[in-house]
């Protein structure tokens, strides 16, 4: 939940297979009407992703994520607060939660990232920093997908080396609520794989 008095932005598209939409907390009341996003038609690379591998649905992916650039305010569409309603939140926490412990119980030690885990609740991924710049591209030939943050601050004035070592170094591991013990097993063993490359 948001902090008190706090106006905030949620994204659930971070966490969920939708492909709009995103939640405002805030103490302000606005006079405008806003017409409902309409996502059936970007909503293909989301569904096709379960028939198939992620990957040839890549281009879609692009394209529904372009179509959100500079797009005015709009209300959630109607497909995607139907997806968010059906879900049980409290399960999708307890499964994150645990994937993340699990992972954390495994690799704290050779984590260059060093946290304390016990104020965390509900993480996106797993944050594992290596110096080993092959890593990412090791599990995204395993099928297994990582993303890459924060591209524009290798270029971008004032930054520090930290931020940017980040951006290479950073492996955001998957701790989805689509995943079970098994998956995390599979996740380290890729990983294992990789440092022997």
């Amino acid at each position: 939940m948001p902090i008190e008095n706090i106006d905030t932005f949620y994204s659930p598209r971070k966490f969920f297979g939708v492909s709009d939409g995103g939640y405002l907390y805030t103490n302000k009341r606005m006079n405008e009407q806003f017409e409902y996003d309409e996502s059936a038609e970007f909503a293909t690379q989301l569904l096709g992703r379960i028939d198939k591998n992620a990957g040839d649905y890549y281009e879609l992916y692009h394209k529904a994520e372009n179509r959100l650039i500079n797009q005015p305010i709009k209300l959630m569409s109607k497909i995607t607060r139907a997806i968010l309603k059906s879900i049980d939140y409290e399960e999708v926490k307890c499964k994150r939660n645990y994937n993340f412990e699990y992972l954390h119980s495994k690799l704290q030690e050779e984590n260059f990232l060093k946290f304390d885990p016990s104020y965390l609740d509900t993480a996106m991924i797993y944050p594992f920093v290596s110096i080993n710049n092959k890593l990412k591209s090791h599990f995204i030939s395993e099928n297994i997908y990582v993303a890459s943050y924060w591209g524009e601050v290798k270029d971008r004035k004032g930054c520090c080396d930290m931020e940017k070592q980040l951006v290479d170094q950073l492996v955001p591991l998957p701790i989805d609520q689509r995943y079970d013990e098994s998956d995390m097993d599979r996740i380290l063993f890729v990983l294992a794989e990789g440092k022997d490359e």
